[in-house]
């Protein structure tokens, strides 16, 4: 079975990026909005691993969950 684009990890310098908890919170959240998820399969892997690099970057929980939200937020035009 072919894993969704949405749902692919990403790397950078070798490093599982979705495999880290942000990312997994970030997919799962995903999964729940349709057309953010759409959005974020038709981006280039450039452009999700930078969405990705984001929210893992912030360095306390809440701003990851903002990070999260806002990341969702764009994706689905709102």
């Amino acid at each position: 079975m072919k894993a969704s684009p949405s749902l692919r990890s990403e790397t950078k310098k070798g490093i599982e990026i979705a495999s880290t908890p942000p990312c997994q919170a970030f997919h799962a959240a995903l999964v729940h909005d349709d057309l953010a998820n759409r959005t974020f399969s038709w981006l280039a892997p450039s452009h999700r691993l930078d969405i990705l690099s984001w929210i893992q970057s912030a360095e306390q929980e809440y701003d990851r969950f903002m990070r999260v939200q806002e990341a969702l937020d764009i994706l689905a035009g709102r």
